[in-house]
C-alpha cells in the first residue's frame, strides 16, 4: 500500500520514490512511501491526546501566564498541531509552546505525541524548556 505526502520542491529524502508535478505557480514533489508494514495504533503507536488533554497540559506549563494562539491544525483524526506563545515570568522574554501529534516514520519508528518549549532571548531562539511526551495516557516530562 502506498501513502502519498506533499512537500515543497526543496524537500530532500533518501530511499523514497520521488516525482515532480507542476501545479500552477508552484512545483510540488509527491513522495510515495511504499511499505507493507506501516505501524498503526493497534501495532503499538501511541494514542494521541484529545484537544482538552493538550490544553490541560498547556495550563500546567503556563501557570497563571496568559498566552496567544499562533496556529492550530486539525484533521479528520483530531488535533494535529497547536502552537502558542507566552512570556517568561520575570524576564518577559518570549516562550513558544507547541504540541505535535505522534508520527510514524517510513522505517517504522514511532515518535509519541509531544509538547515542547522554545525559549527566546529578545527575538532570538536560544534554548529549549521542558519537553513532555504523551505515554500511556499521561504526560511525562523529558528534559
Amino acid at each position: 500500500m502506498g501513502v502519498l505526502l506533499w512537500y515543497t520542491e526543496s524537500a530532500r529524502f533518501e530511499s523514497l520514490s520521488i516525482s515532480r508535478h507542476s501545479l500552477g505557480l508552484k512545483n510540488l514533489v509527491i513522495l510515495r512511501i511504499i511499505s507493507e508494514n506501516i505501524p498503526t495504533v493497534e501495532d503499538g503507536a501511541e494514542k494521541n491526546p484529545n484537544e482538552r488533554e493538550v490544553f490541560n497540559q498547556f495550563e500546567i506549563i503556563l501557570g497563571a501566564r496568559e498566552f496567544e494562539e499562533m496556529s492550530k491544525v486539525e484533521d479528520e483524526q483530531g488535533l494535529y498541531s497547536w502552537d502558542i506563545k507566552t512570556t517568561e515570568e520575570g524576564t518577559g522574554d518570549r516562550v513558544d509552546i507547541g504540541y505535535a501529534r505522534s508520527k510514524i516514520f517510513a522505517d517504522g519508528t514511532v515518535r509519541p505525541p509531544k509538547i515542547h518549549q522554545t525559549l527566546y532571548y529578545g527575538d532570538v531562539p536560544c534554548g529549549a524548556g521542558a519537553q513532555f511526551d504523551y505515554e500511556g495516557g499521561e504526560w511525562v516530562e523529558k528534559s
